[in-house]
């Protein structure tokens, strides 16, 4: 079953689009030029946010031999609605970040000698959805993505059709699972991950008007799985 995606109220110290114009006003009051107060907000990333959180956990797993890969849907972020530049003043709206909080696991055994490593076939990876004029949301969700990522595959990933960044492993026979934070920017050189991590070189610079950002869970070979308990994305908003 599908989860539908909940926004929820943002906390600690990220600004409202408000305070963001608030701050604008007292910097440019100083007779600052604008140029510079932009710099300003932005060097120190008083951006407005978007949250998106998952309602219901999702897996993967790879039951039996017909088939050696397993891929399902978990959350969809509708990252920049039609809506979103009213929603911002009438500002000519820009991602500059996509933070990623995951809880996750694998089927907590394995037979191999990488207990304990992210030398994994479980991982979770994410896609962009152009907007796609006639189609129901169903219709869209078996749809290929769209948008082409533009690096070669990160093993296990070597099955993929070239549509979907790498985000992050689980670790190897966890029997509880375990928290990530993956960061992507607009700049790729400000990746922040934990072990395991996709770099999402491309993503974010491709993210446009009417596109949604899709998680996916991915598991490979007979007995693997990819198990998501809490999945959250928070977008950040320049301008």
């Amino acid at each position: 079953m599908q989860p539908t995606q909940a926004e929820r109220k943002l906390t600690n110290g990220i600004p409202a689009y408000a305070d963001v114009v608030a701050t604008r006003a007292l910097l440019e009051s100083l007779k600052l030029p604008t140029e510079l107060v932009l710099d300003i907000l932005e060097r120190a990333e008083y951006w407005p946010a978007r949250e998106f959180q998952l309602t219901q956990s999702c897996q993967a797993r790879v039951l039996g031999h017909r088939t050696n890969t397993a891929k399902v849907f978990c959350l969809e972020a509708d990252v920049l609605p039609s809506g979103i530049i009213d929603e911002f003043g009438g500002e000519n709206v820009k991602i500059r970040q996509i933070r990623f909080d995951i809880d996750s696991q694998d089927q907590g055994w394995t037979s191999e000698r990488t207990e304990g490593t992210y030398a994994t076939s479980s991982w979770l990876e994410a896609s962009i959805q152009p907007k796609l004029e006639g189609l129901t949301d169903e219709a869209m969700h078996k749809q290929l993505e769209r948008v082409k990522r533009p690096q070669d595959p990160v093993y296990p990933q070597d099955d993929s059709d070239g549509y979907s960044w790498y985000l992050q492993g689980n670790k190897v026979a966890q029997r509880a699972p375990l928290h990530h934070t993956v960061v992507w920017s607009a700049y790729d050189d400000e990746f922040m991950g934990d072990g395991g991590a996709g770099k999402g070189e491309g993503f974010v610079q491709r993210l446009k008007g009417g596109d949604k950002v899709q998680v996916w869970a991915r598991a490979k070979w007979a007995g693997w799985a990819c198990v998501v308990h809490d999945l959250k994305i928070m977008v950040r908003y320049g301008f």
